[in-house]
């Protein structure tokens, strides 16, 4: 089966099925989706999309963002949008007090932040009933990014498995940057920043992941650590793995 779902109105579209688990299993087709922002589907994309039965939209971004850009058009096909922000700003946003802070610092300063929310997260899609499902935010890198590591590692899928599929999106980029449409002001702060908040690059996740490892142990026990019961983790694998 295909991971990559091409679209015309999002870039950065695929499924979560398809890669193995460290203990023999694989992640599930059909199951669980990651995206940019769905708001510009066409009607052609609607159709493609129908056909996968996604009944839940998870959407990580700010009031603010909702608000500009709208809300996935899949809801036009009878699924439900709830709505979990994830983070207070945009993390491919620079921090005033930190603008050359590199992008997987700036993950690492987001969770010690907002844990919690991380763990709303995770525990949603754990949910039973709240699949098929697709989680997004704008540009699909940074907050879903996170969310889909953090998944496969309570799936435990290995490392550099996740790390290779969160790359995957440096190949929408571009695409999905032109149709965000950066206004002046977010151009100008693009320059002042390090060059990974542009890109989807191993080097930033894996300074995520391993921040959580040294810190933590491993990133599934600081999701447990900050408030995600251990039944989450029974319910996703009995859901996602096969």
């Amino acid at each position: 089966m295909q991971r990559i779902i091409e679209l015309e109105g999002a870039f950065n579209v695929r499924d979560l099925g398809g890669l193995p688990t460290t203990d023999g299993y694989e992640v599930r087709y059909g199951k669980l989706f990651r995206s940019d922002a769905l708001g510009r589907l066409t009607d052609q994309d609607m159709a493609l999309m129908e056909r996968y039965g996604i009944s839940t939209v998870l959407d990580l971004r700010t009031d603010d963002e909702i608000a500009e850009h709208g809300v996935a058009r899949l809801i036009d096909n009878g699924a439900r949008h709830v709505h979990i922000r994830l983070m207070e700003q945009d993390p491919g946003e620079p921090l005033p007090s930190h603008p050359s802070r590199t992008l997987g610092e700036l993950y690492s300063y987001m969770a010690r932040k907002g844990p919690d929310k991380f763990v709303e997260t995770i525990t949603f899609l754990g949910e039973t009933g709240n699949m098929p499902a697709v989680f997004h935010c704008a540009a699909g890198k940074d907050r879903t990014g996170i969310t889909a590591a953090l998944v496969y590692s309570v799936l435990g899928v290995d490392r550099e498995d996740i790390i290779r599929d969160y790359v995957i999106t440096e190949e929408a980029m571009q695409r999905v940057i032109a149709r965000l449409s950066l206004s002046e002001q977010a151009r100008e702060g693009t320059r002042q920043v390090h060059s990974s908040y542009l890109h989807a690059e191993d080097e930033t996740l894996r300074t995520f992941l391993t921040w959580l490892d040294e810190a933590y142990g491993s990133p599934v026990q600081w999701l447990l650590d900050s408030g995600m019961q251990t039944n989450v983790i029974d319910n996703l694998k009995r859901e996602m793995l096969g």
